[in-house]
């Protein structure tokens, strides 16, 4: 990767204590979440890329870790789910199951949203056929309907030619 120009920027962890920034640990963060995730390499670069990119441009000589770490979960959560939640469990400490649930939560949602979403425009596509195939009925009947007319017969008793005054067939 490129690096932008190379500043003494300081890193502010949680507990206070400043360390200078390394790229690297980015990179063996993102890595270590993407492991055997069928995500392009390519695509990880551009992320780690970014990511070291946006730190560097920051205005100011010292950066807040938490600051660092949501730059990587927003690249992480575009690139896989799995490898953000990977990520998101030790970046944010999971301690128990509910945890999980609360982050895997949101991801679960979205996933659902875009799929009732495709499902309407799927829908949309179907009436619209059925809209179609209505109409096209309707000239059939109407066609149908005609051809009784020409044939001599009418439409309730399909044997007498008195098309003018309707009756009901006797059974």
């Amino acid at each position: 990767f490129e690096r932008v120009a190379e500043l003494d920027l300081r890193v502010v962890k949680k507990g206070g204590e400043r360390e200078r920034f390394q790229p690297d640990k980015i990179r063996k963060g993102l890595e270590r979440a993407c492991w055997k995730r069928p995500i392009p390499t390519d695509k990880v670069e551009e992320a780690i890329t970014k990511i070291i990119r946006d730190v560097y441009s920051h205005s100011s000589s010292e950066i807040e870790a938490d600051i660092i770490g949501t730059k990587v979960m927003k690249e992480l959560m575009q690139l896989d789910d799995v490898a953000y939640i990977r990520f998101a469990s030790v970046y944010r400490q999971f301690k128990d199951i509910h945890d999980f649930v609360d982050e895997v939560q949101p991801i679960l949602d979205r996933e659902k949203t875009e799929r009732l979403k495709q499902e309407q425009k799927q829908h949309k596509k179907s009436s619209g056929f059925l809209h179609l195939a209505r109409f096209f009925c309707g000239l059939f009947l109407n066609w149908a309907s005609t051809l009784n007319r020409i044939s001599g017969s009418c439409s309730a008793c399909k044997s007498c030619h008195n098309f003018d005054r309707t009756h009901k067939v006797i059974s």
